[in-house]
């Protein structure tokens, strides 16, 4: 179990590492900020802040107690996605 802790923790460091920026990236430099704050806190305020009650939700839809797995599946492929599209802008002028 210890073991798969640290995996994931270290997991979690990579991408804590790269997401600032990759965000960042993503925003002309005059709108960086606001792009990357009302991004995030939309992101968060939507996928977190109705995670409980779509948890709940799936679980008496269903009747299994594993169900949210699915909505964080769910989450993590859409992420996938969206990570898969953004573009490299390493070498264009800002």
């Amino acid at each position: 179990m210890c073991v798969v802790l640290i995996g994931a923790g270290a997991l979690c460091g990579l991408f804590a590492g790269v997401i600032p920026a990759t965000m960042s990236e993503m925003f002309p430099t005059a709108l960086r900020t606001t792009g990357v704050s009302v991004s995030f806190g939309l992101a968060t305020a939507v996928f977190g802040g109705f995670a409980p009650f779509i948890s709940t939700w799936l679980i008496s839809l269903t009747g299994s107690k594993v169900a949210p797995a699915g909505y964080l599946l769910t989450a993590a492929l859409l992420s996938l996605v969206t990570l898969l599209s953004v573009r490299e802008t390493a070498y264009d002028e800002l």
